[in-house]
């Protein structure tokens, strides 16, 4: 009987954690989905249908300030409005050199998403409009300065193919067909969010269950430290750059609830995964086209860990 008594006990416990972690999960996707998800699809219809593209005469300008081709202001606007994956759909066509895959894989990386993930950062109870603000103001400055430092300068040549841009950009798209596709890609992104969500409360719960919550603190301290939020910020911290701000937010949601993080944990975290969040994940998608990975990765990382520590330091978060 003795030696049975361990394993039924473990079975217990890890019966515990996979329903608080379930527990967890539901409540947090439910707080979160019930606002992105609306969100989601009217930016999606939106883009689909081309009222996004009006934007266009307005970004042409300052295109030449990142050096890329006018026609790329279509790649911004996709980007920032929808998401990554827009951005690369109207950049691939364009045909573009790696220096400008760079900067838009610069850009991008660091502002993405702006409507949804600014929904999610209200949800973690982060200043959302100022850290929405920061990320366009940090990705503009970032590609000018990477284009005139180290690229080809202000005079770039477009490589765009005018024809396909006029295509994309005045093509006929039913409202039946874009809501389709838009609910699709929602539909895509809710299950994904509920399983990466699910996962990483189970995962949390069990950290915490094991003690090795305290343990990886006590390792990352210095880290945490340099960066002035406390050791509870550091599983949302991590969760958020390798997944992004949406897993990270949930994450931060949960840690959140527990009463672990102050206001200006909740912001600082918010201010570094704004800047560098799904750091695998988007780098390997432009790295694809031509971007060199190496500057993706130490720019928006130096980056991060550079302004949450300013910011932090001097109280603006």
């Amino acid at each position: 009987m003795s030696t049975a008594q361990p394993p039924a006990r473990f079975s217990a416990r890890a019966h515990q954690v996979v329903l608080r972690g379930l527990r967890s999960s539901l409540s947090t996707v439910w707080l979160m989905g019930k606002v992105m998800i609306p969100v989601y699809l009217g930016v999606g219809m939106l883009h689909k249908l081309g009222v996004l593209a009006l934007l266009v005469p307005v970004f042409r300008p300052l295109m030449g300030l990142f050096g890329l081709p006018s026609e790329a202001a279509l790649v911004l606007i996709g980007g920032y409005s929808m998401n990554i994956y827009a951005g690369i759909g109207a950049l691939a066509p364009l045909h573009p050199t790696a220096h400008q895959v760079t900067v838009v894989g610069l850009m991008l990386g660091i502002s993405h998403s702006l409507i949804v993930e600014w929904v999610v950062l209200r949800q973690m109870g982060a200043r959302a409009s100022r850290i929405t603000l920061l990320r366009v103001i940090v990705s503009l400055i970032t590609g000018a300065a990477y284009n005139l430092l180290v690229g080809e300068g202000l005079h770039a040549t477009s490589v765009a193919h005018p024809a396909v841009v006029s295509h994309q950009l005045h093509a006929g798209v039913s409202v039946i067909a874009a809501l389709r596709e838009v609910a699709l890609g929602c539909w895509t992104l809710t299950w994904k969010m509920v399983v990466i969500v699910t996962v990483i409360m189970i995962v949390l719960e069990a950290v915490k269950e094991t003690g090795l919550f305290e343990l990886i603190a006590r390792r990352l301290a210095p880290g945490t430290t340099r960066l002035r939020v406390s050791s509870d910020a550091i599983f949302p911290l991590a969760v958020g750059a390798f997944f992004g701000i949406i897993y990270g937010g949930g994450a931060l949601v949960q840690v959140g609830r527990e009463g672990r993080l102050s206001r200006a944990d909740v912001n600082s975290v918010a201010v570094f995964l704004s800047i560098c969040h799904a750091i695998v994940e988007d780098t390997a998608l432009f790295a694809i086209l031509g971007a060199s990975w190496a500057v993706l990765v130490s720019i928006r990382l130096a980056l991060a860990v550079s302004l949450t520590f300013l910011l932090r330091t001097r109280g603006w978060v």
